[in-house]
C-alpha cells in the first residue's frame, strides 16, 4: 500500500500496524462495554480493598510525576511518556475523587482540589508534551516544521541508503 506525503506528494510505502487494527477493535468493542455499564452497572456498589485500589492508584501516579520530574531535570526523551502519563492519571484522579465524593462531607475539597490543582496540571503537561513534540520534530525532522502535528508521519525504521563518496 502507498501513501502520498502530505508535504512533498511523493509517493511513500506504508506498512499495516497491528497496532492500529488492535486499537480500532478495542475502540469499537468498547461502544458496547459503555452501553451495558450505562443500562445495567446499580448506582451504589460496596466493595472490599478500597483502600488498596486508592493507594495503587496514588502510588502509580506518584511514580509517574517522579519519572516525568527526574526526566525533566535531566532534560531526557523520556520527559514526553512522563507527560502523557501523568496528565492521564491526573485526569483520571479527579474524575474518580470528584464523582465518589458526590454527597459526602468530602464533596467541595475534592472539587476544589481537582479544578484548582489536578485538571490545571494536567492542561498544563498536555501543552507541554505538545511544546516538546514540536521542538523534537523541528529538531529532528526540520521539513516538517510548519506542519500541524497531526499531520507529521512518524519516521521511519527503514535505514538512509548510504552516500556514495
Amino acid at each position: 500500500m502507498q501513501l502520498r506525503d502530505p508535504l512533498t506528494g511523493r509517493l511513500r510505502s506504508v506498512r499495516t500496524h497491528p497496532f492500529g487494527f488492535l486499537a480500532m477493535g478495542a475502540t469499537i468493542a468498547l461502544i458496547p462495554w459503555t452501553l451495558l455499564y450505562i443500562t445495567q452497572l446499580p448506582n451504589r456498589h460496596t466493595t472490599d480493598h478500597w483502600n488498596v485500589a486508592w493507594t495503587g492508584f496514588d502510588v502509580l501516579l506518584a511514580i509517574a510525576l517522579g519519572v516525568t520530574a527526574w526526566s525533566a531535570l535531566r532534560e531526557r526523551a523520556m520527559l514526553i511518556v512522563g507527560l502523557i502519563v501523568s496528565s492521564a492519571l491526573l485526569v483520571c484522579d479527579a474524575w474518580f475523587d470528584v464523582v465518589t465524593s458526590i454527597g459526602t462531607d468530602d464533596q467541595m475539597m475534592t472539587l476544589l482540589t481537582a479544578l484548582v490543582i489536578e485538571l490545571p496540571l494536567a492542561f498544563y503537561f498536555a501543552l507541554l508534551t505538545r511544546r516538546v513534540l514540536v521542538t523534537a520534530i523541528r529538531v529532528s525532522r526540520p521539513e516538517y516544521a510548519d506542519t500541524a502535528l497531526r499531520s507529521v508521519p512518524l519516521a521511519t525504521d527503514h535505514p538512509k541508503e548510504p552516500v556514495s563518496g
